[in-house]
């Protein structure tokens, strides 16, 4: 039996932890919680442990995971809040390629939900929403429009890659180009100035909830300078 523990956080997120002395191994494959990053993860262990590749790296925020075919060994790195040190876990690559293997087939079967849904016709307002990521972003998209709903401006514009949306006071009104050069008419229907806000405040309800999401969320880890792989 695997020495690990999979859960569902209130959040609807999947999470892992792993028993001592390999905590750390939890801690970062519950920053991997969609199929598609826990399938990276086991596939560059299978090509290690078959020898494929010597070795392979990740790294994130304040994470980084090392597996090396030479000695058959996964090596993760917590860099610690409130300082430039950093905890440090070994643990044998098979080991860690058969707890990878049970992760990814859990969080298959654990997707979280939507963050936010939108009806016809306004998806493409949603498309835009989701798009302001980190929760930084989010935030400042929720500040704009609350200016605009206010009266503290009268009219705003939003940018994002593909796409402008402007709000404007008088008529309460957001409006919609998928082309941001164009100057002519909104290219989708004009959405409600109020619902549009109620999307940005749901999206940022969302992404506060998410931005760390797992155990990580009340760990004392978070990533600072960090460790060379050397």
């Amino acid at each position: 039996m695997l020495p690990i523990k999979l859960t569902v956080a209130p959040n609807s997120y999947p999470m892992i932890s792993v028993d001592p002395p390999w905590e750390l191994f939890g801690d970062f494959l519950s920053i991997e919680w969609t199929a598609e990053k826990a399938s990276r993860v086991l596939n560059a262990v299978e090509s290690v442990l078959k020898g494929h590749q010597a070795e392979a790296a990740f790294e994130r925020d304040y994470a980084k995971l090392k597996i090396t075919h030479v000695d058959s060994t996964a090596r993760v790195w917590i860099a610690l809040l409130y300082s430039d040190d950093y905890k440090q876990c070994d643990m044998p690559l098979k080991m860690f390629r058969d707890i990878c293997e049970v992760w990814l087939e859990f969080v298959k079967t654990h997707r979280p939900p939507e963050p936010i849904e939108v009806e016809p016709p306004y998806e493409e307002f949603g498309e835009f929403v989701k798009m302001k990521f980190p929760l930084e972003e989010a935030k400042q998209l929720m500040a704009t429009v609350d200016s605009v709903v206010k009266g503290e401006k009268r009219h705003a514009e939003v940018f994002q890659g593909w796409a402008k949306i402007t709000l404007t006071h008088d008529d309460m009104t957001a409006h919609m180009w998928i082309d941001p050069t164009c100057e002519t008419e909104p290219s989708q229907p004009d959405m409600p100035l109020l619902k549009f806000r109620d999307i940005c405040r749901d999206w940022l309800d969302f992404m506060k909830t998410v931005e760390s999401p797992g155990p990580i969320n009340n760990s004392s880890h978070k990533y600072r300078s960090g460790p060379d792989f050397g």
